[in-house]
């Protein structure tokens, strides 16, 4: 039996992305961790979901959730064990995050969301993937200055979170 090609994340022509247009958004939730008796609690958060994600109803599931597992892998880190969530529940169009308003309500409404999980998962640290999510969490710019750093951050709470700013995995 042939082998289905895959492509890269920027492999797909504007045609293919157009497909989805239109389409009513799915909210994808937020994942609670499904393994517990680890020393960490670690929080991984994206900027928003991707067609595989709506798809199976969770985070980071395709192409970048796989990097992401095994990078985690390889630093000894059961991705199981950790809480992994967007910013934004809702794909934006053409998977484009900047698509949305940052003050808009695809955003804000998934940032509420976000704080409430995050309020009850408690994390000591939080992996800030990409520059959406460092914006949200510390409000500053340029993830590539800011990413290996260990800032403090909140989502609007009074609660400060250690956050640890890195690429998002389908930038690399």
């Amino acid at each position: 039996m042939p082998k289905a090609k895959t492509k890269h994340l920027d492999e797909f022509t504007e045609e293919e992305e157009k497909l989805d247009e239109g389409i009513p958004q799915k909210t994808v939730p937020n994942k609670f961790p499904t393994l517990s008796g680890f020393p960490y609690r670690i929080a991984l958060i994206g900027e928003a979901p991707g067609k595989d994600e709506v798809s199976a109803g969770e985070p980071f599931v395709g192409q970048s959730g796989k990097l992401l597992s095994a990078l985690l892998g390889k630093a000894g880190i059961v991705r199981e064990a950790c809480f992994v969530g967007n910013v934004c529940q809702v794909r934006p169009p053409n998977n484009k995050i900047e698509s949305f308003s940052f003050n808009g309500p695809e955003i804000t409404s998934g940032l509420s969301v976000l704080a409430a999980d995050l309020a009850n998962f408690k994390p000591n640290l939080c992996v800030l993937l990409g520059g959406t999510a460092l914006r949200a969490f510390t409000g500053q710019l340029g993830i590539t200055a800011w990413r290996g750093s260990i800032l403090a951050g909140n989502l609007g709470t009074n609660t400060r979170t250690k956050c640890l700013p890195t690429l998002h995995p389908a930038s690399v």
